[in-house]
């Protein structure tokens, strides 16, 4: 999360070299639950295919300083393995005015939800501190509700919302847009046939057999082994020469520390062994990368963020990494549409801070928006917080750049938000985790910023009772109802514990919480719907108690509570982490049963315990089940998860992977969420745009029995 200098290398348009560059001060906050697992990323367009700078063509003839593709029969070599790396934080939403007290809703003896003043906001600081009740004197049901008008309607300060903002000048580049787009496979890199120079894992020689253990540890998946290696070529100095002709020595990284935390998911979960990561600069160079790494059968695992859940960013064994993270630019903004284009290196809070300098919002909101870089959102399918009212990425994203395996590029980059020519390509690449193809740029929808946000924390006695708040707030809230959350009382204990500076906004604890968000666009008309909906709620007795966020800050920190479960929880052991949709009424019902299980059939362990919580998005049914294993995972308590959570899942009609994709973790699982059919369907595809099975192998699809070897 630190600030650092990414520099848009050279953009190759119209048959000239642009060179752009900006400065790129970073949000504080490191990679943290979330999603963006695969990131695939650039930006660079060629209106005229057949002509192409010096530097670019003389990769084909090997120029003096360039070297040429290795005229050498592939020998194997293994890598050396990285200790992982990685941190987990959270982005808070807002900063601003953190004086004024949370206003807080009280059931007076008539049932009716009545509220306490809040005292006028102080000064902004930095940071919200711990939110404190506001208590004041209880009001009959028929007096108005007290409004402090400094801080606005509520008691919210719905117009001094303070995003951060990213210091930065976005050049948007006048691109030319190639519907012809290119493709290396015109220019053939010279070398020998393919299928003669593949070897398998089994020709290991003497030598690489003789290499130390740590050069050669794989990736786990959680307790159990990793997949076996594939049958792909292994990485020779004079691969990584030609990278370096390509790219320069500064797009190329061979340095163990500097692979460390890219080898690596940022749970220490999974864990590989690549020795070489590339970092190209525009959409040309992606081409070139994956165009010679076809003809040489060498694996890449596309990365961006590297904030993902499942392993989908991470090699299994020594893939090489292509990072897209220097291709972040903004390459256009219409501000009369809400169309945003931009590289797929873009990080989801820069695109954010962008578009809301013009009055709009990006849809998608993360925990981990300060690190994922919106190329991996979209190749996860990313849901998020705003789903509930914002919909998923498949209806926001408007167009994809995509380059395949063979390098050849695939223009779906359009901003247009009807267009019924033929079978919509780009819905194959929202969610395809990389495995498809590496996404180079991407056209969004973006959504007017809402002039009124207001943010409200309740405390629910049952799960019941949160089905019944969410459909009362479906009902009143209607359209301006943004978030819908939920946490449980294990959640709740955890975030308290381990996270200093967080408390809870309620003076009391509740076996549940709901944390709701409004976006509309007058406040005197989301104040009033509000206030009949938490009256409603508390005279029915689905409410306990509740506290609406009296500035923009104590909003943030009722979100910093909801989204720093993950970090929580990670702080209280090692955590097995299941993402799954289910019927709304009776999701929790997973929660009750895993706990139930683990108490009843799991030894006494000296660690402790494990401990199970459940939240989630509650609006879209999104359940996210945390096991914290104290002491490290084992294969005692995950054999009492799986295939328990995915059989329960499977007979609730449910899916094993609501948001965070099946990445390396779910392979195995696929089928209890789709049929051999659909499975059998998504292999004709890879094998149709991937023959080779270079492109993030090992995820997603479980292995075929049936497959024949690589040629």
């Amino acid at each position: 999360g630190a600030a650092r200098l990414l520099q848009h290398g050279a953009a190759y348009a119209n048959g000239a070299l642009l060179a752009e560059g900006y400065q790129c001060h970073r949000p504080a906050g490191g990679p943290m639950h979330g999603h963006g697992a695969c990131c695939h990323h650039a930006w660079a367009t060629c209106a005229n295919p057949g002509e192409r700078p010096a530097f670019l063509r003389a990769a084909r003839t090997s120029p003096p300083g360039r070297p040429a593709p290795p005229h050498v029969e592939n020998t194997d070599e293994t890598g050396k393995r990285s200790a992982a790396a990685g941190a987990a934080a959270t982005c808070a939403r807002d900063e601003g005015s953190v004086g004024a007290a949370p206003r807080r809703t009280h059931p007076t003896p008539s049932g009716h939800a009545v509220a306490a003043a809040s005292a006028p906001p102080a000064a902004a600081v930095p940071r919200a501190p711990p939110l404190r009740p506001a208590f004041g004197c209880r009001h009959s049901s028929a007096m108005p509700l007290r409004r402090p008008g400094a801080v606005g309607p509520m008691g919210v300060a719905l117009h001094a919302v303070a995003w951060p903002t990213w210091q930065t000048t976005l050049p948007c580049t006048p691109l030319g847009f190639s519907t012809a787009g290119f493709s290396t496979r015109a220019l053939p890199i010279p070398g020998p046939c393919p299928a003669a120079a593949t070897t398998t894992a089994a020709a290991a020689t003497t030598a690489d057999m003789a290499q130390p253990l740590w050069q050669v540890r794989q990736v786990r998946r959680m307790g159990g082994a990793a997949p076996p290696r594939g049958d792909f070529a292994r990485l020779l100095p004079s691969d990584i020469e030609w990278f370096e002709g390509v790219l320069g020595k500064s797009g190329v990284v061979t340095d163990e520390d500097a692979l460390a935390p890219h080898n690596s998911d940022w749970m220490h979960k999974y864990r590989g062994s690549s020795k070489l990561m590339l970092k190209p600069h525009s959409t040309l160079e992606v081409s070139e990368i994956l165009s010679y790494c076809n003809m040489r059968q060498l694996a890449v695992v596309p990365q961006g963020g590297n904030t993902g859940l499942v392993g989908g960013s991470v090699p299994m064994h020594d893939e090489i990494i292509l990072s897209l993270a220097a291709m972040n630019q903004v390459v256009s903004f219409d501000e009369t549409s809400g169309a945003l284009v931009a590289e797929a290196g873009c990080v989801l809070q820069a695109l954010e801070d962008k578009v809301a300098k013009c009055g709009w919002m990006v849809p998608l909101d993360l925990g981990a928006k300060g690190s994922c870089q919106i190329g991996g959102n979209i190749a996860t399918n990313a849901g998020g917080l705003r789903l509930l009212r914002y919909g998923s990425l498949h209806g926001s994203v408007l167009g994809v750049e995509v380059v395949l395996a063979d390098g050849g590029k695939l223009d779906l980059l359009r901003t247009l938000r009807k267009d019924n020519t033929g079978i919509d390509l780009k819905q194959l690449f929202v969610g395809s985790e990389g495995t498809l193809g590496v996404v180079t740029a991407v056209a969004l929808q973006c959504a007017p910023a809402p002039a009124s946000v207001q943010s409200v924390f309740l405390a629910v006695p049952s799960f019941e009772a949160v089905t019944q708040v969410l459909l009362a707030a479906r009902r009143q809230l209607a359209e301006i109802l943004s978030a819908a959350e939920f946490l449980d009382d294990v959640c709740m204990s955890c975030v308290l514990e381990k996270l200093p500076g967080v408390s809870n906004p309620l003076p009391a604890r509740s076996p549940f919480y709901m944390l709701l968000e409004t976006h509309g666009s007058d406040a005197g008309h989301d104040t009033e719907k509000l206030e009949r909906f938490l009256e409603s709620a508390m005279s029915a007795g689905c409410v306990a108690d509740g506290a609406v966020a009296a500035s923009a800050a104590q909003a943030a920190a009722m979100w910093r509570l909801r989204e720093g479960i993950a970090e929580a929880m990670g702080k209280t052991g090692s955590v097995y982490k299941y993402d799954v949709s289910l019927p709304v009424s009776g999701m929790y019902r997973l929660v009750d049963a895993v706990r139930s299980r683990l108490q009843a059939e799991l030894p006494a362990r000296e660690a402790g315990p494990p401990v199970v919580g459940g939240y989630g998005h509650v609006g879209d049914g999104n359940l996210h089940l945390n096991v914290a294993v104290p002491g490290g995972y084992t294969p005692e308590v995950e054999a009492l998860l799986e295939p328990f959570v995915y059989e329960h899942t499977t007979d609730a009609r449910g899916s094993i992977s609501a948001e965070h994709g099946i990445g390396v973790m779910k392979p195995h699982a696929l089928k209890y969420s789709k049929d051999a059919s659909s499975i059998r369907l998504m292999r004709k595809i890879k094998s149709l745009v991937d023959p080779r099975g270079i492109l993030n192998p090992y995820k997603m699809l479980p292995p075929n029995p049936s497959a024949k070897p690589r040629s």
